[in-house]
């Protein structure tokens, strides 16, 4: 672990020998030096990894009370804490140190013991409140997610796609056709696709992020698992090229089932497109869907580009495990459907070999 950074600004050499010894030995790493403009010179150079400065007002050149406001209207320094060291001990000039922004104030000669737990105390101070605007960021991030991309996103992306296959039918059934429009329509297609997937996704990363899953009412309905995955695979083989990857199925009829179909469709879809995006033409992608005594199996395998290895822990949020670049993505697909089957109670596991990985997702559905 490494060691916090401490500045000291003293020019008192005993004084700041002393301060570096207590320091070294209580596991910081102490940074010394006896002038103002040096010690600001290091927080120039090192201000991501310095955590606390204890400084002297009276040094030779530029007291602390200048230091200390040059810090303050930092943008990158502005938090960082600042204990005063001085030998007077008049209440003005503790208050105005502490007006000008000082986290604290010893007076010449302390106690070693005083200092290094005015240095704790601070520092504790300090990571609590940066855990606190870490947090209050990332809830603000996601309340902002949830409240407008649903609106503002799903539902555009989802009328470009429908207009799509009204295009596309209008194209198929027409005797005139300009040259490319097809291929058009397929380029628009495909990106709108892309941007629904992940703009879904992070909105359903937000939930499960803030633990605000839960299930709703609207998809408690009946529905058919195996024309819910047809209709997936529509979206795979309507505009396929001949360079696409080969997708095999073997479908099993299971309707009835009982439970989030919406959810479903996402843990298929990313589970496809895992599939489709990094596997490899020769293998192609084979997906089988099993009926089971009112259970279901879905199994999906295709062949590894680049040596792609990783087991179900490895699976977190905002995680890539392909090694090529180019292939753009969140990292947050395989972390949904593996946390998706958990909320819903479904099994999910993956295998991988040297040549093959294979997903299988299996389980019953709410009576």
């Amino acid at each position: 672990m490494q060691k916090p950074k401490i500045l000291v600004i003293e020019d008192e050499r005993e004084l700041s020998s002393a301060i570096k010894l207590m320091l070294e030995l209580n596991n910081f790493d102490p940074l010394i030096t006896e002038n103002g403009t040096d010690g600001l010179r290091i927080l120039a150079k090192d201000a991501e990894h310095v955590e606390l400065v204890i400084c002297d007002i009276n040094l030779p050149d530029i007291n602390g009370y200048e230091i200390l406001k040059i810090v303050r209207n930092s943008k990158i320094l502005f938090r960082l804490p600042f204990v005063f060291l001085s030998a007077y001990s008049d209440e003005q000039d503790i208050r105005t140190g502490m007006n000008e922004g000082a986290d604290d104030y010893l007076t010449k000669p302390f106690k070693s013991k005083v200092l290094l737990d005015t240095i704790k105390s601070r520092l504790e101070i300090s990571r609590k409140n940066k855990v606190f605007l870490e947090n209050e960021s990332s809830e603000k991030w996601l309340g902002i997610l949830n409240a407008g991309f649903k609106q503002e996103f799903l539902t555009p992306l989802n009328g470009i796609l429908n207009a799509t296959h009204i295009i596309d039918g209008g194209i198929q059934t027409s005797s005139q056709v300009l040259p490319g429009y097809s291929e058009t329509i397929g380029a628009i297609f495909k990106a709108s696709f892309r941007m629904l997937r992940n703009t879904r996704n992070l909105l359903i990363y937000s939930t499960l992020a803030e633990n605000r899953f839960k299930t709703s009412d609207k998809w408690q309905e009946d529905y058919s698992l195996s024309e819910l995955l047809d209709q997936i695979l529509v979206y795979y083989n309507k505009f396929r090229t001949k360079d696409s990857i080969k997708i095999e199925s073997l479908v099993d009829q299971i309707t009835g089932c009982k439970g989030e179909s919406e959810y479903m469709n996402v843990i298929l879809t990313e589970l496809i497109d895992n599939s489709v995006k990094y596997g490899t033409i020769d293998a192609g992608v084979k997906i089988k869907l099993t009926n089971k005594d009112h259970e279901f199996e879905f199994c999906i395998s295709n062949g590894i580009v680049g040596g792609v290895n990783f087991d179900m822990n490895d699976i977190r949020p905002f995680t890539k495990f392909h090694n090529d670049l180019s292939m753009n993505s969140l990292g947050i697909g395989l972390f949904i459907c593996k946390e998706l089957c958990r909320k819903l109670g479904f099994e999910f596991t993956m295998h991988i070999d040297e040549k093959i990985i294979k997903f299988v997702v299996s389980g019953g559905f709410k009576k």
